[in-house]
C-alpha cells in the first residue's frame, strides 16, 4: 500500500500530496538457534533467507519452524523479539529453541515403585553407572541395565526423544547369606 506524505512544491503556497510504495524486495535472514546439550549456549541449526517490506515489523515467534521443532526435538523458548526490515539487508531475526527433557525411570522390584532417575535432554549421553547406587535390594547390586529387553552396552546411553523405563540387572553380592533358586 502507498503511504502519503505532504511536501511543499516549488510554487509558493501550493501543497502537494505525494505517495510512495515501500520496497518489498528487501532481503533479511531468519536464524534458528537450538540450545546445546551443555544447557548454556545456543548454536545455529538452520538459516533462512527471505524478503520483506521496508520498515516492516517482524516478530521472532512468527518464524517458528516445525522442521526445527521435530529435528531438534525442542520447544520454542519464551524469548520473543521484534525486528524491523532495514534497507541494507542487515536484519537478522533470531528464533531460540530449548531442548526437551525426558524421564529415565526404573521399576524397583524390591520397593515395588517407580523411581525417576534423571531427566536428561534428548541427545545427551548418560552414564547409568551413577544411578546403580540409588536402587537397593538386600544381597544384590546392580551390574547393568536393560532397555526394551536389550542390554545397554557399557552402561552408557544416548537419550532418545522419549521417556524410557530401564530394567536393572541384579547380581548377588559375595556377602549374600542365602540364595533362592526356582526350578
Amino acid at each position: 500500500p502507498s503511504k502519503p506524505f505532504t511536501a511543499l512544491s516549488d510554487f509558493p503556497r501550493v501543497w502537494s500530496v505525494l505517495s510512495y510504495v515501500p520496497r518489498t524486495d528487501i532481503e533479511y535472514t531468519v536464524k534458528h538457534y537450538v540450545k546445546d546439550l551443555d544447557g548454556w549456549n545456543y548454536s545455529v541449526y538452520m538459516t533462512e533467507y527471505l524478503q520483506g517490506t521496508y520498515l516492516e515489523t517482524l516478530n521472532s515467534k512468527d518464524f517458528v519452524s516445525d522442521e526445527v521443532l521435530k529435528a531438534g526435538n525442542a520447544h520454542v523458548s519464551s524469548k520473543d523479539w521484534s525486528y524491523t526490515v532495514l534497507l541494507d539487508g542487515s536484519t537478522a531475526v533470531k528464533v531460540y529453541y530449548d531442548r526437551l527433557s525426558y524421564e529415565i525411570t526404573v521399576y524397583n522390584v524390591y520397593t515395588v515403585r517407580e523411581v525417576v532417575l534423571a531427566k536428561p535432554k534428548q541427545g545427551q549421553t548418560v552414564d547409568l553407572n551413577q544411578y546403580a547406587g540409588s536402587l537397593w535390594r538386600p544381597g544384590y547390586c546392580v551390574t547393568g541395565w536393560k532397555l526394551d529387553d536389550k542390554v545397554i552396552e557399557n552402561n552408557t546411553l544416548v537419550m532418545p526423544n522419549r521417556d524410557i523405563r530401564l530394567t536393572p540387572i541384579w547380581e548377588p553380592t559375595a556377602d549374600t547369606m542365602y540364595r533362592v533358586y526356582h526350578m
